[in-house]
C-alpha cells in the first residue's frame, strides 16, 4: 500500500497525510509485513518507527516469519537503546 511504501522510504509527511485520510496503520501488505515493520529497512527509519507507534501501530503484530518490531530492532539495529525502550513502554 502506499502507507507501506512512505514508511520504507521514512517519508513521515506522507505517512501522516495517508492516516489522516484513512490508510490502515496495521494492514498487512502482499510479503506479510505491517507498515511498522516496512521502516526498518537499510537506512533505518527510527523516526518512522516511532511515528506510527505514536499514531496506534500494534506493536505486537508479527510478519510472515513471525517477528515483531522489537525482534526487527534487536536484530537489525540492537545498539539503539531508547528506540527499543520507546517500544517497550508501548506495549512491545
Amino acid at each position: 500500500t502506499p502507507l507501506h511504501w512512505a514508511s520504507f522510504f521514512g517519508l513521515n509527511d506522507i505517512v501522516l497525510l495517508l492516516l489522516e485520510h484513512g490508510a490502515d496503520i496495521n494492514a498487512l501488505a502482499d510479503f506479510g509485513q505491517p507498515p511498522l515493520h516496512c521502516a526498518v529497512g537499510y537506512p533505518f527509519h527510527t523516526e518512522t518507527i516511532k511515528l506510527l507507534i505514536e499514531k496506534g501501530a500494534n506493536v505486537s503484530l508479527k510478519n510472515e516469519m513471525g517477528l515483531t518490531i522489537l525482534d526487527y530492532c534487536h536484530n537489525n539495529n540492537p545498539n539503539d537503546i531508547d528506540l527499543i525502550q520507546f517500544i517497550k513502554q508501548h506495549g512491545g
